[in-house]
């Protein structure tokens, strides 16, 4: 029997009409889409599928197991016992893929910081294995916090899902090859940038600059959270607080008038509620750059040439298990140029990244087997 797959439904969604609907579809975070996309891509399920509550999935139901596409939900911003899936009446085999965490360091000392109720939620997602590993997590970082907790057994390191959306086993050369068939010129007029978060004002110089390489370009920068910026490249502008306008100002955008700001995002944001879509823009970019590691991992995925800033261990870690090319963002505090960002990306090193990939690609097909859930046709052509 298959597994069905829990939380977002991203083969049924409709556009929203207003942020109360977007929130209801996609959690208030696009980058969410990409790796509930991947992990339909990866898998054989059942066309049945469940919320949050996971009402109804249980034996009597005939549910096969389920499958839970996780984020960054391992830290002390969020409670699993009340904010994760209801894992109290399931009585099926579970399988949890791409946890992580998310702390401002990789001190393996975080692990005291997580909440009662997350190491409880997660005891009972373990319990709920088939009989082997069945909890993936995004790298060692995580890994290390779970093994402080005793959870060693029960979890796999395995990266982000969203790793094996492009079916190509040659996948970094391909972007490095594309990169150095650009011209300097070309890469600089076909740049995307992932947009970040206004509330964190450490790193408003370095935003400022990222700013200033797609003036002038309409829809060249990506928004995915938070809600205000979702608001504002939706053209929802009326409903986000004067307060919040000036902050955005503030940090990003001092030389815009408070009142044109809502044109501004509408000019040269956007926000996607299709990852096909999404990756189909992101494939017509140059380079893509930024704070978003689902952003750069979209445009990585889509054939485009990448760099993601790293803002804190979530990025990091994924970043670093997964050979994506990436610096960290405190390397540019005060702002990052053009010339600094083909200079980091020319410093990767693709051949590691193909190699890593393959590699994470058969563990996670290991993984799945062990766990009965059967690999799709996609998945098994990443492994050869």
């Amino acid at each position: 029997m298959k597994f069905s797959i829990a939380g977002l439904d991203v083969s049924s969604l409709c556009a929203p009409k207003n942020i109360d609907e977007f929130r209801s579809s996609f959690s208030m975070n696009s980058g969410n889409l990409l790796f509930h996309y991947a992990a339909e891509k990866i898998v054989k399920l059942s066309p049945k599928k469940y919320n949050w509550s996971l009402k109804g999935a249980s034996k009597d139901n005939k549910c096969g197991g389920v499958i839970i596409p996780m984020a960054n939900h391992l830290g002390t911003h969020v409670d699993l016992s009340n904010k994760g899936p209801n894992l109290n009446d399931v009585d099926v085999p579970v399988v949890v893929l791409g946890l992580g965490s998310q702390f401002s360091s990789s001190k393996v000392s975080h692990f005291n910081e997580i909440p009662e109720g997350s190491v409880r939620w997660l005891k009972k997602a373990a319990d709920l294995s088939c009989g082997g590993k069945n909890i993936a997590v995004r790298g060692v970082f995580t890994y290390k916090l779970l093994k402080k907790l005793g959870l060693e057994d029960s979890v796999e390191v395995t990266g982000c899902q969203s790793n094996f959306i492009n079916p190509s086993d040659s996948l970094g050369e391909e972007l490095f090859n594309k990169f150095n068939s650009l011209t300097r010129s070309q890469l600089r007029d076909g740049i995307c940038v992932t947009a970040g978060n206004y509330n964190r004002r450490d790193l408003a110089k370095l935003e400022q600059s990222l700013i200033e390489l797609i003036k002038g370009r309409s829809s060249s920068y990506v928004v995915q959270n938070p809600k205000h910026l979702i608001s504002l490249s939706s053209g929802w502008g009326d409903g986000v607080p004067e307060k919040v306008l000036q902050d955005i100002q503030t940090a990003w955008l001092p030389d815009v008038d408070l009142d044109l700001l809502p044109s501004w995002f509408q000019y040269h944001s956007s926000v996607f509620i299709s990852v096909p879509q999404w990756l189909f823009e992101m494939s017509k970019k140059s380079f893509v750059v930024g704070t978003r590691i689902h952003g750069v991992q979209a445009a990585i995925q889509a054939g485009t040439p990448a760099l993601c800033l790293c803002i804190d261990s979530r990025t990091k870690e994924l970043c670093e298990f997964m050979k994506v090319p990436h610096v960290d963002a405190a390397n540019y505090h005060d702002g990052i140029s053009f010339d600094d960002i083909l200079s980091e990306f020319r410093s990767w090193d693709y051949i590691q990244f193909d190699e890593n990939r393959k590699r994470l690609a058969r563990k996670m097909k290991r993984f799945l087997v062990s766990n009965g859930v059967a690999p799709s046709e996609h998945m098994l052509a990443v492994c050869k």
